[in-house]
Formats: C-alpha cells, sequence, structure tokens
C-alpha cells in the first residue's frame, strides 16, 4: 500500500531528523565497547560477572539478563575525555548519539538511535533516557539533556524494545544514566582537572570535583558533584573568532539514609546549565557568515526521591521525580535570503512522574515484578521573528498518562531454565492549545485559536525463554514490542489542513536470539545478538508550507519498515596487562512500501532506509598498562575507534533522490601515568585523523554541522 500525500498542500519530507546532525564524539582513556566489556572494566580489580545491572528492576549480573546491553563503567568515564554522556553513548555497539538542533532548539540536547531505528524530532522518543529513576522526556519533543559523565557508578544502554518494563519512549531502547550512591560508612573525595586545545580554536579548561561525606555512620551520608567546562569553539566569524564556545556548569546532590535494616531513602537533585555562544554550523567546517548575535541556554533541574522497603519475599519501591527544563536560543535567518532576521525560540517543560513497584525476592521457581506509573508533562513552546511574523507562535502541550505492568518468570531444572512473560497498558491524554498565531496581528484569528485533544492507549507484551548452560552464560530467546504515543497536529496545521488527522501510536516488534558469556575467570567475554525487527505504522514527519516563510511540522503513518540484524562483540585479556575490545552491530532497516508526493513519485521508495538510520557501526578499543621502574608508578596505554556507516541526510520532495551523509571514522589515543598515591596524568588526542567529515546536512549550508576537529589535552586526576 502506498501512502500518497494531498494533492492541494506543498509538501515537503523531512522525516524525524531534519534539523538533527551526527555528532560522532571522540572516544578515549579506554571507554571502549564491544560485547559485555562495554563494562569498560578494570580487568586488575574485578572480573566481568561481578558487574551488576538493574535492567529488569531488580538486581542481577549483567550476563544474566536476557537482553542486549551495554554498560559503560564509572571509572572509566571518569578518566575519559568525552564532553558529556551523548559522546560517551556513541561507544556502544548499534547506538548512536546526535545533536538536537530542531527549531533552533540549541544549545547541549541529543537525540538517541539504536539499531538503525532513529527518533522523530517532535513526539514521543524511539530510546527512553533516565537520570537515575527520573524518566527525562517531555509531552511534545524527544530530545534528551548531554549531561556530565563524572561520578557516574555506570551507564546501562539495553537494545531492542522495553515497553513492557519502560513504556511509550522505549520503542527500541533505553539508557539509563546512574549516579553514585553516597557512601554510608567512609569519607570519599576526588577530582578531575583538564586543559585542551582544538584545532582552529582556543584553550577548553575543565574542572569537576566529588565529595562524600557520612553524616550519621551508617545510617546516613551526602554525595556532592560539582563541574564546570569551559569548550573552545572553532567556528569563526566576521565579528567573533571561535563563535560557537561553551559554558557548562552543573550540580549534583545525594543524600542516602537507611533508618533500618529494611528501608533506604535516596534524594537526588541534579542542576545544569549551558550557555552557548552560537550554533556549531558553518558552510566549510570554520567559517560562518551570519553577523548577529546567535546565543543559546539550555538549563535543567531534576529532582529525585526513591524508597525501598525490604520484606520478607518482596521489595517495594517508590520512585517519584520532577523535571524544570528551558531552553532559548536565537537564529539569523540570514542564510535563507532575509538578512538581519533574527529568530527567538524559547520551550520549558516541567515533568511530574511516579513509579511504584512489587518485586519477588525469594522463591525457588518463581520471580515476578508488578507496578504503576503516573506522569503528568506539561509544555509551552513560544517562537518570534518581528521581520517575519505579525505575532510570536505560541503553543502548549500537556501530556497526562499511566501505566500498569507485570512480568512473570518460571525457573525450570534449578534454575538453569526460565519462561518469562510480561504486558504492560498504557493509555496517554494529550492536549494542545495554540495560544498565538505569528500569521495575524495581535495574535488571534477571527476563526479563533485552534486546540486539539486525542487519548491514545496501548498493549505491550515480552516472552523471553532463556537458558543457563553454565554459570557464567546465558542463551535466550525473546519477542518483545516497543511503542511510541500518538500525537495531535500542531494546531496550526489542526487549521490549515484539517485532513491530517493526529498520529496514530507506531510499534515495534522484536523478535531475537542472543548468547553471552565469560571463560577463563573473565578474561573472555562474548556477546551475540541475530533479530528481526518489523515496525508497524512508523510516524514521519512532513513539513507543511503554512506561508511561503513558515514551514510547521506534520505527521503520518506510512507504510511499515522492517529488516533484520546482528550484533557481534567480545572482550579479550590475554594477559593481566592487555585489554582488547571489538564489536559490530548491522541492521537492514528498510521501507516496505512508498510514500509520494502529490505528483505520484515515489520519493520515499519501497526498500529504502529511512532518514539518519545507520547500517553498520564498528567500534574497538585497545589499553595496555605496564610498570614505570620500580617506583610504584604505572603507564596505561590507550587507544580506541568508532566508526559509523553513511546514512541518507534528506530525500528530494520532486525526484525522491537520496542526499547521504559520509561514513566518518573517528580515532582518539591517551596515555596516562598512574600513582598508588591516587594522582593520574594523562595526555590525549581525540579525532586523531581530524576527520571533517559533515555530520549533519541542513536546508543550507551554511547550517550544515562538522565533526569537532583533532583535540590535544592533559588531564589530571586525583582520588583518596
Amino acid at each position: 500500500m502506498n501512502v500518497r500525500l494531498p494533492r492541494d498542500l506543498s509538501l515537503l519530507v523531512c522525516e524525524s531528523n531534519k534539523r538533527a546532525g551526527w555528532f560522532l564524539a571522540s572516544i578515549c582513556l579506554g571507554v571502549g565497547t564491544g560485547a559485555q566489556a562495554q563494562t569498560v572494566k578494570e580487568p586488575r580489580e574485578r572480573n566481568i560477572e561481578e558487574v551488576i545491572v538493574t535492567a529488569q528492576k531488580r538486581d542481577e549480573r549483567i550476563q544474566d539478563v536476557p537482553i542486549s546491553i551495554s554498560v559503560l563503567g564509572g571509572a572509566e568515564l571518569d578518566r575519559a575525555t568525552d564532553r558529556g554522556v551523548s559522546e560517551a553513548l556513541n561507544s556502544a555497539p548499534g547506538v548512536v548519539s546526535i545533536p538536537s538542533n530542531y527549531g533552533q532548539r540549541v544549545g547541549g540536547n541529543s537525540f538517541i538511535a539504536i539499531r538503525g531505528v532513529a527518533p522523530s524530532a517532535v513526539g514521543a522518543g524511539v530510546v527512553a533516557s533516565y537520570l537515575d529513576s527520573i524518566p527525562f522526556g517531555f509531552a511534545k519533543y524527544s530530545f534528551a539533556p548531554d549531561s556530565n559523565p563524572y561520578d557516574l557508578d555506570h551507564i546501562e544502554v539495553l537494545r531492542g524494545p522495553q515497553g513492557t518494563l519502560y513504556g511509550a519512549s522505549a520503542l527500541n531502547g533505553v539508557v539509563r544514566v546512574l549516579t553514585r550512591d553516597a557512601n554510608l560508612e567512609e569519607a570519599e573525595f576526588k577530582a578531575r582537572t583538564s586543559v585542551s586545545a582544538v584545532r582552529h580554536g582556543a584553550e577548553s579548561y575543565r574542572g569537576d570535583m566529588a565529595v562524600n561525606v557520612p553524616l550519621i555512620a551508617g545510617r546516613v551520608a551526602a554525595r556532592a558533584v560539582v563541574g564546570y567546562q569551559s569548550e573552545s569553539g572553532w567556528i569563526d566569524r566576521a565579528n567573533k573568532e571561535d563563535a560557537n564556545d561553551q559554558e557548562i556548569s552543573n550540580v549534583r546532590l545525594k543524600i542516602n539514609a537507611q533508618p533500618t535494616d529494611n528501608l533506604s531513602i535516596g534524594l537526588f537533585g541534579w542542576m545544569s546549565r549551558t550557555d552557548t555562544g552560537a550554533p556549531a554550523l558553518t558552510f566549510d567546517g570554520r567559517n560562518n557568515l551570519n553577523l548577529l548575535a546567535e546565543p543559546a541556554s539550555n538549563d535543567f533541574d531534576a529532582y529525585g526521591l526513591r524508597l525501598r522497603y525490604d520484606l520478607a519475599t518482596v521489595t517495594i519501591s517508590s520512585a517519584t521525580s520532577y523535571i524544570d527544563f528551558n531552553n532559548s536560543s536565537v537564529v539569523d535567518f540570514a542564510p535563507f535570503g532575509v538578512p538581519n532576521t533574527p529568530i527567538t525560540t524559547l520551550f520549558s517543560s516541567k515533568v511530574f512522574a511516579e513509579e511504584l513497584a512489587i518485586n519477588s525476592t525469594a522463591g525457588e521457581h518463581w520471580k515476578w515484578t508488578i507496578g504503576g506509573m503516573y506522569r503528568d508533562a506539561s509544555d509551552r513552546d513560544w517562537q518570534d521573528a518581528p521581520n517575519l511574523y505579525a505575532a510570536p507562535d505560541a503553543k502548549g502541550t500537556t501530556s497526562e498518562s499511566f501505566a500498569v505492568f507485570g512480568e512473570l518468570t518460571r525457573l525450570f531444572a534449578n534454575g538453569r531454565w526460565e519462561l518469562t512473560g510480561g504486558l504492560r497498558y498504557f493509555e496517554d491524554k494529550v492536549s494542545d492549545r495554540e495560544r498565538s498565531r505569528f500569521d495575524v496581528v495581535g495574535g488571534v484569528p477571527e476563526q479563533g485559536l485552534a486546540a486539539a485533544d486525542r487519548t491514545f492507549d496501548n498493549l505491550s507484551p515480552r516472552f523471553v525463554l532463556t537458558w543457563h548452560p553454565i554459570d557464567d552464560g546465558t542463551v535466550y530467546a525473546s519477542y518483545s514490542e516497543g511503542f511510541r504515543s500518538g500525537l495531535n497536529q500542531a494546531p496550526v496545521v489542526t487549521q490549515a489542513a484539517p485532513e491530517f488527522p493526529p498520529a496514530r501510536p507506531d510499534e515495534l516488534h522484536n523478535y531475537e536470539v542472543g548468547a553471552k558469556g565469560s571463560l577463563w575467570g573473565g578474561r573472555v567475554s562474548l556477546e551475540a545478538a541475530a533479530f528481526y525487527m518489523d515496525w508497524q505504522d512508523v510516524q514521519q514527519q512532513l513539513l507543511v508550507e503554512i506561508t511561503p516563510t513558515f514551514l510547521e511540522a506534520a505527521f503520518v503513518n506510512s507504510e511499515s519498515a522492517s529488516g533484520a540484524g546482528f550484533e557481534l562483540g567480545a572482550t579479550i585479556e590475554p594477559i593481566d596487562s592487555l585489554s582488547l575490545t571489538a564489536a559490530i552491530s548491522w541492521n537492514d532497516l528498510q521501507m516496505d512500501g512508498n510514500v509520494q508526493n502529490a505528483n505520484g513519485v515515489n520519493i520515499i521508495p519501497k526498500g529504502s532506509r529511512l532518514l539518519g538510520s545507520p547500517e553498520t557501526t564498528l567500534s574497538g578499543s585497545a589499553n595496555y598498562s605496564f610498570a614505570l621502574g620500580g617506583s610504584g608508578w604505572s603507564g596505561l596505554l590507550s587507544a580506541s575507534a568508532h566508526r559509523i556507516s553513511e546514512t541518507i541526510a534528506e530525500r528530494s520532495t520532486d525526484t525522491g533522490a537520496a542526499f547521504m551523509r559520509d561514513a566518518i571514522l573517528m580515532v582518539s589515543a591517551s596515555f596516562a601515568v598512574e600513582s598508588r598515591q591516587g594522582w593520574t596524568a594523562a595526555i590525549f588526542v581525540n579525532n586523531l585523523t581530524n576527520e571533517e567529515g559533515i555530520t549533519t546536512d541542513q536546508f543550507t549550508p551554511e547550517w550544515n554541522q562538522y565533526v569537532i576537529p583533532r583535540t590535544i589535552g592533559l588531564q589530571f586526576e586525583y582520588r583518596h
């Protein structure tokens, strides 16, 4: 079946990531990938089987979890020189983290794609993002903040649909950024600082510090983390060199209490501030001709309260959270032939969420989880361009949703076999209100402002058969579904093009077999997965020409997309001092039908890949440690590489011709000197080969994004 667009509207297909680009960052200091060494573990301190994850909302060893999962270790993230979590995620197999500049909302957000399933700019995401137990998603937009990776316990990346346990944003994966709990017994202190220089730019500086203080020994403790980054730009303007500089600051506070042996309390706060001098947009990788100032800011405050009570046979947990998010930016529209025309965009969101879960803890033959969640999100969007608009364009979206979920596992043969079934029911009431119309003086048209209300629901199952042939190995076969909630058309589209109904929810059905395990005391870790994805009712983004100077996003549910794929990864420690990792992820996700323009031309032909969907990612790393004489000092040599295949950036709405982004290879290396007293000094090079590829192909070359040029720096770290 073909999807045919209306003839009486001027439509530009720009699906999902039209204004989002690949921000492929360097990977250094051993933040490697591959199979289970996505843990990037310290081989001299622990074996891989000791890594504990909570992907299924209970504590489990990573190799026992029947999910394709990566873990980025906190100690290695501390040593790394990634600018944020977004860069670190690019080291995980099948994962691409990209900057979000949709709708001129610039300054520190990202989209995440897994296994070729790329997000839409508007609507719920395809990958759920969490800061600790805080679900970081908005009513209308799917981007997530690029948070500071210092003093994290670890990051979990779950590949494949996770709709049963994680809901509407987990269409094809989950990213959980988990901070360190406060240590109830011991005081701790650590810090790091770095200085670096980017080619064609100036110096960058960074400082982070974490302090842990027991307030009542064994009962109450506090952990505070502060960080500051001054990042040089590398794009020059006529009136300013290195104009795309950034200042990033963050403060985290976590208080943990254990009033009784059964009750634990965690109180969490995370405040982040990002100020950007100008967006990283350039026609040649180094210059931007705009003359107007284009500052941006991206701020959020996130608060969480987690309660856990352990009974004889069950654990009851509650996670309450609140997010206050604000983004502002100014973009010059001079590249579109309208000089001296700044467009100011303001976006804010407030999100309250509560989740209650009960997990079984005892039982020889059964394991189960039941729970429910509630979320109330409210977005406000405002945009103004006095030289173009008669009035500001303003609208608001609210989403009130709830869900109930449960999973039940039956154990056989002394736990060697497990059969799991899960189910989640979800309901989402979405309301959109137009508050001011851009093309009407005064902002209110004669027919009044538009409004739209719709309720979407979904029932999402999961089934898994698991076999543990050895203590440190797992083989599994699973069927899982992920879903993305539907959405109303923008109010202005509702009135200008009433033939566009609300977009229905889309669902991804995943059939998967996999195996993982470790051998020879953890020296060899392997993981493999083969899967088939069937993505039904894919939400595709269009741009409707409301006026010659104003385009508004609209959505249709197109034909399905489907394809097979596989992932292979390995970590090998042939000797105590050497660790090697390698991983590959491939998928063949393609459209099952045509999307045609008003003239009947297949602008997205059957068999083509979706926009922003990479076919292959490759990664590898090597770490070699050695003693430096008899002084107690040691050296660590590290190298890593990550490659993403070419992707379709845009398609012509006249002929369907595809415009491609180049494949990009990022290489990084470092040499560190470590002392037994807790000091570490390292020299590092990111983007060693000075890759210059375009990572975003925008509407006009002046809005392209390029890879960050080669960066060389020094980093110092102290732990006590």
